[in-house]
């Protein structure tokens, strides 16, 4: 699998692109659709091959992105 994830063009390849976008852009509005196309997989696939990879669906995966922010902000 991390084979898969360091060759280019690969569907783990892409999925790993959209991760990293996700933990850049965690705090924005999530479209599930700029993820399939920025993967340039189909919905059932880019789901299936995210899944596969973080065992989250991309809403579940920012969710928890954000509650670990959340976790590391300094109590007020």
């Amino acid at each position: 699998m991390l084979r898969d994830m360091a060759s280019p063009g690969t569907a783990l390849a892409r999925i790993a692109v959209t991760i990293h976008w996700l933990r850049r852009h965690f705090a924005e509005p999530l479209k599930v659709g700029t993820l399939e196309n920025m993967a340039a997989l189909s919905v059932s696939a880019f789901h299936r091959h995210f899944k596969a990879v973080t065992a989250l669906s991309p809403l579940q995966y920012q969710k928890r992105l954000r509650l670990l922010k959340a976790r590391s902000l300094p109590a007020t």
